[in-house]
């Protein structure tokens, strides 16, 4: 193990300050989808890996459907994963040349490219998808957790994705922090990223002279596609060895999920679980963002699970947000008004878009309640129009004896 005074040293770019916080993004595009183009990604992440640079991965449904075909691929994604790399979801909307077939738009509704896909479902079924492959190749829970959408991020980001990658092809898109959104009614934590394309050495020198120059907590990203590095191979190897050279044993290096999944959920509660024998408390904080604010809130709970939950909203798929619990008795009694043992559970979205509610038992809980799981879920509506604008992911507190 080396010293921390003999490691500080690496991770001191010219301007004196710790590296940044790097990743790297790989668009797999499911129109680049090919058995050969497979074959470079492979090389591509064998290559990464010798350099202790961990790769997220962005899978179109092309990339998707290939590795749920094929056992093998999914032996090797596995492995890819094991060896700390992270795996994702990429989408093309229906103005995208390419678009991937999937949308939340009403089919009829709009004139596909001719060079696009065919219809095939919603969002969700795109999320449905991609949670399928993840199954498959052994992410935990069976779940794709982020994906860069492209310029559909504000009105087709799936239910169940809370963390995402955007950004531009500018080489001052490869710096920022972490910031919040509420985009298509759910909550989203992004980081940003720049673009290299093939064959383009300016760029490469730009966005090594921007990486000299930027330092710890931000973030610095960049994304190609796998024809890029099929077409243009010696340009990222370059990449990855400055990256090396200034961080031998990669601790700058991280994965989309590593940097995001600290930061906090817009609904959170301060228990996971609670003693029927002796009752609790739970403190429940909210904080979307400004553009809720004077939004009604409700938060509702339920003990039937959390799959396939219900959909609120309007006729048109793209008029719903989803709820992340099945209604049950324990639903329709919070939305009665429940008792004293609930408080802030209904109201108004501060400036902020911010509240707090208290679950306070008052003493002990009947002891057949024990063994259940009680999911709660903040929803948001619009009072000027009544469409619903936000849905979190559930809390999930267990029942303990």
């Amino acid at each position: 193990m080396l010293f921390p005074s003999l490691i500080l040293p690496l991770l001191l770019p010219a301007q004196g300050g710790p590296l940044p916080r790097t990743f790297q993004v790989v668009h797999c595009d499911q129109q680049e989808y090919t058995p050969a183009n497979w074959s470079q990604l492979a090389d591509f992440i064998a290559e990464a890996s010798a350099r202790q640079v961990k790769v997220s991965l962005e899978f179109g449904s092309a990339w998707a459907d290939a590795v749920i075909a094929d056992p093998n691929k999914q032996a090797e994604v596995a492995a890819w994963l094991a060896a700390g790399h992270a795996l994702g979801a990429h989408h093309h909307d229906v103005t995208h040349p390419y678009w991937d077939g999937f949308t939340d738009l009403e089919p009829g509704s709009f004139t596909p490219p001719p060079t696009a896909d065919p219809y095939r479902g919603t969002m969700a079924d795109f999320k449905a998808l991609m949670d399928r492959m993840a199954d498959l190749v052994g992410i935990p829970g069976g779940r794709v957790r982020f994906g860069g959408l492209d310029d559909s991020i504000v009105y087709e980001e799936p239910y169940g994705m809370p963390w995402g990658t955007d950004g531009c092809r500018a080489v001052g898109c490869a710096v920022s922090l972490p910031y919040f959104r509420v985009v298509n009614s759910y909550g989203v934590w992004f980081i940003d990223h720049a673009y290299l394309g093939a064959f383009d050495p300016a760029q490469l020198s730009a966005l090594k002279g921007l990486y000299l120059a930027t330092s710890a907590p931000s973030t610095f990203g960049f994304t190609f596609h796998v024809q890029d590095y099929a077409d243009d191979r010696a340009q990222y190897l370059d990449w990855l060895d400055f990256l090396q050279a200034l961080d031998p044993a990669g601790l700058s290096r991280f994965t989309v999920p590593e940097i995001l999944a600290g930061e906090p959920a817009p609904f959170l509660g301060s228990a996971e679980s609670v003693s029927v024998a002796t009752g609790g408390r739970i403190d429940f904080q909210a904080a979307t963002d400004p553009t809720l604010a004077g939004h009604e809130y409700w938060i509702l709970m339920g003990w039937s699970g959390t799959e396939p939950g219900y959909d609120l909203g309007g006729p048109l798929v793209d008029d719903q947000v989803h709820l992340g619990l099945n209604p049950d008795g324990l639903t329709d009694w919070v939305l009665a008004g429940g008792n004293s043992m609930l408080a802030g559970f209904s109201g108004v979205l501060d400036p902020a878009g911010a509240a707090t509610a208290v679950l306070d038992t008052g003493g002990p809980l009947p002891a057949g309640y024990a063994g259940r799981q009680v999911a709660f879920v903040l929803v948001a509506r619009d009072p000027a129009g009544g469409r619903f604008s936000f849905s979190s992911l559930p809390w999930l507190v267990d029942l303990l004896p």
